[in-house]
């Protein structure tokens, strides 16, 4: 492999991973956000219900279930899903590779072998090294998601 296309490698995993912490970190704020304002309307409800008139009540007391609901369902796909986690591991990973890639190209430790293709072939295993240990970690939180749930 030469130089531009090392780089070109290394630049669409840089890409992936990137779009998958946006996706996961978007994710895991929207369904926090959702939970948070459900949980504490619920509280408001339960306060307002208590200076309504009874048919009032009874469309709190079912808004009120509603909103219980919704902010459970999320909570386990939260938990199942994994997201806060998963963006950790792809933020991680995206950031890993993009040092490794400036480190490459600067040519600083440990890509300063004076033979190009032994730096093409060291950044290939380090990079892939990281994607594997993504992999192994992203594995491992969705299998002890599922057990939790």
């Amino acid at each position: 492999m030469d130089h531009s296309g090392c780089l070109e490698y290394i630049n669409q995993h840089i890409e992936w991973f990137d779009k998958r912490a946006v996706k996961s970190k978007r994710r895991y704020i929207a369904s926090k956000t959702i939970i948070m304002i459900a949980t504490t309307s619920i509280t408001l409800m339960a306060a307002i219900g208590g200076v309504l008139d009874s048919q009032c009540i009874r469309y709190i007391t079912i808004f009120t279930a509603l909103l219980a609901a919704i902010a459970t369902i999320l909570e386990m796909y939260s938990q199942l899903k994994q997201d806060g986690i998963l963006y950790i591991i792809y933020r991680e990973t995206c950031e890993f590779l993009e040092q490794e890639k400036i480190f490459f190209l600067v040519g600083v430790s440990p890509y300063d072998r004076k033979d190009e293709q032994d730096n093409i072939k060291l950044l290939i295993e380090r990079c892939q090294k990281c994607r594997s240990k993504a992999r192994d970690e992203w594995s491992r939180n969705i299998k002890s998601g599922m057990k939790e749930n």
